[in-house]
Order: structure tokens, then C-alpha cells, then sequence
């Protein structure tokens, strides 16, 4: 199905009945529909879990709790859409149902509530299989009823400890593309970072900034590779470089939004210019792209099947981001401006 989000960019409505607009929607639809006679099959290899029902244990606003709604919901999230992986997401309480073979990376962002049959899940069915996993801040710290750190240490298999958190928490991690920063500019508690006087197996890959602190860490367990990271990891190119340990595929990596699933490889670019695809098969497809732009791509061919090229210049041709030389048209006041913000 299709699920149109028309807020605005100021909580408005009303975008969605503009000729064009319904115009796309109709070949989209049209789109989908093909390839809905196909046997469906996700191409995702990075798997986030999101928790909601912790959010009757939080504080009831960021100024109270300001990680989880900013920071583990919506910018991590985000960002992992921008590490040229296929993500998908699915609540914590449907993960007992969840086929965990076909993922090579699995993510718990707000997981902080885990009963203890759910610690023992994540033990037998989730850190296993070659994957890599990764922890984030307090998995598992309370299960309704008390708050401990050994809880979190149970469920990681991670030595932790508890400290103040910085009134900035930033973390910078060396990556092969250089070194990374990323943080909060508010602390929050409880604050734990790995103990690595406790656990000689923890290898630290990022410290905290203005310290020496642990901030990312990971340990090689038999089956697995777990990560801990004390904060939301909020940088795409850290994201992108633990999903290509974890041997997870990656299309791009120019920081442009991919969404890939049923034969379909959407690819979305705020600035737009050459861009480099790398497809499953080996292939790599060559694409000139105008900015604030959609592409669907066949993710077997690698063909483009939208934007629809024009007849007459040949130019593609995909409204509302972008118009051929032939066929002008209406623009939508502050759409593009919005969508190359929130790009």
C-alpha cells in the first residue's frame, strides 16, 4: 500500500490535489501495482527495532527525556535511510515474529523495556548467525517493575558503567572516511559507557569528546559482533561503515535517501548531480540526476522506470521536483524549498 504523509511544512494540508501531485500518485500507483504481481521480497539487510510501549516509562516531554523522541527516533532513523543501506523498521514487540537470517545488522534504538523472556530472546535468536548488533544507551534497563544496569549488562553481554552525563554529549569515532562527531547538546540519565577495565574484550571505537571515555565500543562474540553505543549514533557515514562491517549491501554513499523492496530501488537526492548506484548483481548504474529529485530504479536492471523520460526532449521527467524544457508547469509555493530542508 501507499500511505501519503500531507501535513505541510507548517501542520497545512492540501498538496495532495494538485493536478500533479495526483497525476504522480496515479503512476505510482500504476507502478506498484506491476510489481505487485510479483512475489514480494525485501532487500533489506539492516533491521531497527523501535519500542512505543517504553514511552509509559519516559518522561512525558524532551525536556524531560530528550534522547528518545529527537535523537533515537527521528534523526537516527533518518540518517540510517542515508547510509546507502536498505533499512527496514519493525516494533519491539513484534521481534519473537521477525525472520532474523536475511539481516546482517539489527538495531535497537528505545528498547530500554525488555521483560526478561525478551532479554533471553535477544540472546538466542538476535546475537547470532554472523550478524552484527547494536545496542543503544539502556537496552533493556527496566522490565516494568525495577531499573537496573545489570539488566543492560545481561542483554549485551557488555561490562557497563554508570557516570554523569556531559551537559553536550558528543562522541567522535575514527572512520575510513575520517573522523566523525556527533552528539546531543543536552545530557540525560542515566548515562553508561563501557567498562573496559572490566571486559579486556571490549575494543572502543569511539570516546567521548573532551575525554576518554568509551562512547562506541564493540566485542566479538562467538556467533556475532556486538556494539554498544552510550548515545543515538546520529552520523550516516558511522552507520554506513558499521552495516558495511556487518557485510550488509550498500547502494550509495553519497548520503542520499535509498528505500529498496518488492524489485523497486527508490533513490531520493536533495542536491542532486552524478550519482554512482551500486546494485546487488555487481552492476553499477550511472545516473545524472536534477536536484531535490526521486529516480525508481529496477533493483534487478538497474533501469530507471521513473521519472518517465519525455518523448520530445528525452529529458526525464518527474513532477513536482523536476520539469523537462518542453513542459513547463505550475510550482508548488515552498515545496521544494521544504522538501530540500527536510532532504
Amino acid at each position: 500500500g501507499q500511505w501519503f504523509y500531507d501535513f505541510g511544512p507548517t501542520d497545512s494540508a492540501g498538496w495532495w490535489d494538485h493536478p500533479d501531485m495526483l497525476a504522480d500518485i496515479k503512476r505510482m500507483r500504476e507502478l506498484f501495482a506491476a510489481y505487485s504481481e510479483r512475489p514480494y521480497e525485501s532487500n533489506a539487510q539492516v533491521l531497527m527495532l523501535y519500542d512505543s510501549e517504553v514511552f509509559y516509562h519516559l518522561g512525558p516531554d524532551s525536556g524531560v527525556d530528550p534522547l528518545s523522541d529527537k535523537y533515537l527516533l527521528d534523526e537516527m532513523s533518518g540518517l540510517a535511510f542515508r547510509s546507502g543501506a536498505a533499512v527496514e523498521t519493525v516494533h519491539f514487540s513484534c521481534m519473537e515474529r521477525v525472520d532474523f537470517d536475511r539481516y546482517r545488522c539489527v538495531i535497537f534504538a528505545n528498547c530500554f523495556r525488555m521483560t526478561a523472556q525478551q532479554r533471553q530472546v535477544v540472546r538466542e535468536k538476535v546475537l547470532c548467525g554472523g550478524r552484527h548488533v547494536v545496542f543503544c544507551c539502556a537496552p533493556g534497563y527496566t522490565d516494568s517493575a525495577e531499573n537496573r544496569l545489570a539488566f543492560v549488562e545481561e542483554v549485551t553481554g557488555f561490562a557497563l558503567k554508570k557516570i554523569t552525563s556531559p551537559q553536550q554529549p558528543f562522541a567522535e569515532v575514527r572512520t575510513a572516511a575520517g573522523l566523525r562527531r556527533y552528539g546531543m547538546h543536552q545530557g540525560f540519565a542515566p548515562f553508561f559507557v563501557p567498562d573496559l577495565e572490566r571486559d579486556a574484550a571490549i575494543c572502543c571505537a569511539g570516546t567521548l569528546c573532551g575525554g576518554t571515555e568509551a562512547a562506541l565500543a564493540y566485542k566479538q562474540e562467538e556467533d556475532c559482533t556486538v556494539w554498544y553505543s552510550s548515545l543515538a549514533v546520529t552520523d550516516a557515514v558511522v552507520l554506513r561503515e558499521i552495516f558495511r562491517k556487518a557485510g550488509a549491501h550498500v547502494y550509495v554513499d553519497s548520503g542520499d535517501i535509498v528505500y529498496a523492496g518488492g524489485g523497486i530501488l527508490l533513490l531520493h537526492t536533495a542536491s542532486g548531480g552524478h550519482k554512482t548506484v551500486a546494485l546487488r548483481s555487481g552492476r553499477a548504474v550511472q545516473l545524472e540526476i536534477s536536484p531535490n529529485a526521486t529516480v525508481f530504479l529496477d533493483e534487478e536492471t538497474g533501469g530507471v522506470i521513473l521519472p518517465e523520460e519525455c518523448g520530445e526532449c528525452r529529458e526525464g521527467y518527474f513532477t513536482p521536483y523536476t520539469e523537462c524544457k518542453c513542459r513547463p508547469r505550475q510550482k508548488y509555493a515552498g515545496l521544494t524549498a521544504f522538501l530540500t530542508q527536510q532532504s
